[in-house]
This record gives structure tokens, sequence and C-alpha cells, in this order.
């Protein structure tokens, strides 16, 4: 009924391109009815290129999907996605998860030789991992398909909008795991099924991207009700193709992220923490991810970062490790040196009650991070001696991009959350240049968002200035002062985690790495890294080694 139906509107409305499929789509789940084997024989024809995705098939239809686990051909203008990834379609970048979310067989992954012989109908944590490296890979994401609908779809709706989906209560609809990946990857448009009903989400502003989002829930192909459209007609330009004011422009009828208002358990109340913390692009035994998981403050962070706890003292040797084990440990903050979850790989330099490391998921190659040794929540509780040691290291950073020609952008956030805050000071070099441009970038953003951002009197502290208050403070530029901006402790700071990071990765043309989950990497990779910023900044190094008694 759909090629049917498909046929007759790509006469009467088209040529179109090409169809995008989601839910079940070769076999009827209760009685395994397929008619796939005449489009694979060649008895019937596809009139359009149609792609799809599996959802709850029979197992009737197994060894036809079977056939192809990383998608393919399976019959003339029908075409298997596969499990998960991000494929090209007619110049939009597609991005695609098959099947159905069970928490069962998503932690537990099912053997290899069985995922290869038999079509599974749900997903696992391994398929979502694909799709995300894909898709940071591809940068920005068109279209997103789905089985399921997004858990808490419904946040911003009055009970009179809520549609008549096939699960009761209608609140009880979608995937949690499908919200947060739609979350994370902020796609132009989101396509789903399973629910038999047509239904389309007013348009919601991403945190993660200039662009909003628009959710169709297709409705099941047949039905007889007009109104529950199982065909949805969609010209789209590619983002790659849009000016940045382009996907800036906001529908009158735009909305926040619904996504945004379902209850999420931060850190601090269980070890999944926010959307997709939980996601590890580096190959490992997955029956481990329980205990490594990424954590941070639910919202986007854009400062949390990933540890890997490592056995070795050897970078710490001598004066670095009698730093890690003056102050109390901590095993709940991934930026306390004394912490079993720190990373040391990332680890630049150390010294006394401070340290230098590169950033997790780097905006750019050399964005680096100073920190106290010591667990402090912001800078108004900084010591005489740290305060001092993080001004050395800034200004040694200073001294070092400025001989190759770069500035520095200096931001640190203090912001209510219930999760673990570690006071950082973000540094990202750039060009002398951009400078200029993320300020604006930054004020044109901040005043949107009701923030007041005012020069800081010279030789003020930030306590001076804000109190105890939440407070956003940046300095662009060597010569520049800095400017701070106190935050209500009342108000919902979710969309400020990233606002600066923002308006930097726009300054610099790098507008898709705003959200660090697009940024992360391998630990090799980020080995090598380190190694390159350790070379460059070894003869402007304000702590060397050169006490260390190894040898």
């Amino acid at each position: 009924k759909a090629f049917k139906r498909a046929a007759k509107v790509n006469k009467t409305h088209g040529p179109f391109a090409a169809m995008l499929c989601v839910g079940t789509m070769l076999s009827n789940p209760a009685s395994g009815s397929s008619d796939v084997e005449g489009y694979v024989k060649g008895e019937k024809k596809v009139p359009l290129p149609t792609y799809f995705i599996a959802g709850a098939e029979h197992a009737s239809v197994s060894p036809v999907l079977s056939k192809f686990p990383n998608g393919g051909t399976i019959a003339p203008n029908l075409h298997y996605l596969g499990r998960a990834g991000v494929k090209e379609i007619s110049g939009l970048q597609v991005g695609y998860l098959s099947g159905i979310h069970s928490e069962m067989y998503y932690r537990n992954r099912t053997p290899a030789a069985v995922r290869e012989k038999t079509y599974q109908t749900h997903f696992e944590e391994e398929d979502v991992q694909k799709l995300i490296k894909e898709a940071t890979a591809a940068k920005e994401l068109d279209v997103l398909l789905t089985c399921e609908w997004g858990q808490g779809y419904y946040k911003l709706l009055t009970p009179e909008q809520l549609p008549t989906v096939k699960t009761k209560p209608p609140t009880k609809a979608g995937s949690k795991k499908v919200s947060e990946i739609a979350m994370a990857l902020a796609p132009r448009y989101h396509f789903a099924g399973t629910e038999h009903a047509f239904f389309k989400l007013r348009p919601y502003r991403n945190s993660e991207a200039a662009h909003v989002t628009r959710f169709v829930g297709m409705g099941n192909v047949g039905n007889p009700d007009k109104k529950q459209k199982y065909i949805y007609a969609l010209n789209a330009k590619p983002l790659k193709g849009m000016t940045d004011d382009e996907k800036k422009q906001l529908p009158a009828d735009c909305t926040l992220c619904p996504y945004d208002y379902q209850h999420v358990k931060r850190p601090s109340e269980s070890t999944e923490g926010g959307p997709l913390k939980k996601i590890r692009l580096e190959k490992q035994d997955l029956s481990a991810l329980d205990k490594q998981r990424f954590s941070g403050d639910y919202g986007g962070n854009a400062m949390a970062w990933r540890w890997q706890p490592q056995q070795s003292e050897g970078r710490f040797k001598h004066r670095g490790n009698n730093r890690k084990n003056m102050f109390p440990k901590r095993t709940d903050c991934w930026f306390c040196l004394a912490s079993p979850k720190t990373e040391e790989h990332l680890i630049v330099s150390v010294g006394n009650h401070s340290y230098v490391a590169m950033a997790k998921g780097p905006l750019l190659p050399d964005h680096l991070l100073i920190c106290p040794i010591e667990h402090i929540s912001t800078s108004t509780e900084s010591t005489p001696d740290q305060k001092s040691e993080m001004k050395i290291f800034e200004s040694a950073l200073q001294k070092c991009y400025a001989d190759q020609r770069e500035e520095l952008l200096l931001w640190e956030l203090h912001l209510p959350t219930k999760g673990v805050s570690h006071m950082h000071y973000q540094i990202l070099p750039v060009p002398p240049g951009v400078v200029g441009k993320a300020q604006d970038s930054l004020m044109t953003s901040s005043r949107e968002l009701g923030l007041d951002f005012k020069p800081m009197p010279k030789g003020s502290e930030v306590k001076d200035v804000v109190g105890t208050m939440p407070f956003i403070r940046f300095k662009f530029g060597n010569d520049s002062p800095s400017y701070i901006a106190d935050v209500d402790p009342n108000a919902d700071v979710r969309p400020l985690f990233q606002l600066v990071r923002r308006a930097a990765a726009s300054a610099v043309g790098q507008p898709s790495r705003a959200n660090w989950k697009y940024c992360l990497t391998d630990k090799k990779e980020e080995t090598r890294m380190v190694d390159v910023i350790k070379h460059k900044f070894k003869k402007y190094e304000p702590f060397p080694d050169s006490d260390d008694e190894e040898g």
C-alpha cells in the first residue's frame, strides 16, 4: 500500500528524489505476513529510491535483513540503511537507528555471531555509539530516522494537544534514549513511527545548534483515517548549504526543547548523568561501560570531562605525586588530581596548587583548562596561592601563544548545579582577528538571554563584583579587561552552560563544534594532541620537572 500511494503522490506532486521509511517496514510483527520476497524476486517494483530502517520485524524476514548487517540493496530501488549510522541521501545527511529500545538488551551486548546471523529487533549501545560517531564526523544532521518517538515530547503541550497514540497514556509514549539522541544530535528534522499516529510537534530550539528541530510522528500505513498521514512530503535545503542567518531563523510557533523538561537523574543521584553521558567512542569491553560513564551537569555542560582511571603514577612522580596526595581524595570529581577518575594523559603541566590540561572534546586542538588541584567550586573560594599560580599559568600560556601570533579567549562559569562543580578557567588560543568576532557574538546572544555583561573594575576580584551570586566571566584578548555578569540563582541556567563556547565556535568558523560531544576523539589521538601542546609549551613551562628524581 505504501508503494502504491507513493507512486501516486510522486506522479501528481513529484518527482521526488527519494522516500525515507521509519517503523516496522517489511513485515506484520504479529502475523509475520510480508511481501518483501516479491520485490526481491523482481515480481514487484519499488516506484522510487526508498531507504528504510527496520523496527520490530517478524522473525520471518530476519534472513533478508541479516544478509545486510551494515545495510544494502535488498531489491531495485529498495535500500536497507542498516543498524545505525549516517548516510548522505540526495544531498541530505541522514542519521538512522533501526530497532526499538529495550533497557535489558541495551546494557547487555548480543554476541557478534548472533547479530550477524539474526536481525535484532532492539538497538544496543554499540549501535548508538556508531550513530554518534558518524554524526560527529558529519558535523550537522539534516534528518534523523528512528522507530520510536522521543519520550517527553509532550512536556510543553496542553492535554488537548496530546495526540492519539498507540501507547496508553500518551505521556508514556516513546523512548528516553531516543530523546537523548535527538538532544545530542540536534537534527533539523526527526521522523519516527511505531505509535500509529501522525503528529507534528511545534519546532523547538536546540541548545546544541543554531537551527530548530521539527519532529514528525508518522501514521500507520494503510489506516483509513485521512488525518493520520503515513506519507509526508519534504522539501529541505541541506544544512551545509544554509547560511548562519538562515539557520538562526526562528518560526513564529517555535518553542524550547521539550525533552529538556523531562526528569533526568543527575550524577549525584545516579551513575547515568545527562543526555548520552554514557556514550564512549573508544573501543573497549562494553560489559564494563556501567563503571565508566560520562559525568557532569545535566543540560549540556561543555566543561563536563570524561576521565578514565589510570593506575600509572609515572607522570606525577616526585612533585606532582606529592601534590596529589596532599589534598583530600574525592572519587566523584573528574577534575581532582587525587580522584581515581582522572585521565592523566590529558594533563599538560602540574604546579604546586594548580595544573593545565587539554579540554575533553576540545573546540580547537589547543583548547586548554587551568584547574586548582584542590577541590573548590568557584574562584571566589580560591586561596592566594591558587590565584597566584593560576595567574602564572595564564601568563605563560599567553606568552607561548603570542609567539605564535595568537591571543587567548578565557572564560569561567559558576552556575547552579546539583552535580559536582570544580572551578576552572577555559583557555582557547585564536588569531587576533577572531577576538572581536567572539565578543560581539557573545554579547548578542547574552542580551537575548537577559544577561548584562559589564567590565570589571581594574584590580577588582570576582567576589568584589558579584559577591556569592552565580556568574559568567570572560576575558577575550590579551590586553582586554574582564567582563562579568551575575546570574539569577533561580533562573533556568541550562542555556548558559555552553553560551561562551558557542560564541567562540561561531567566531572561529566552527559552529558545529559548539557541543563538546561533537568533538570527542579516542585516547590515542588525545595523547598525540597533548604531546604537541607540551612541545609548544616546553620553553614557557613555569614549573619544569627539573627536580624530578627519576634516573
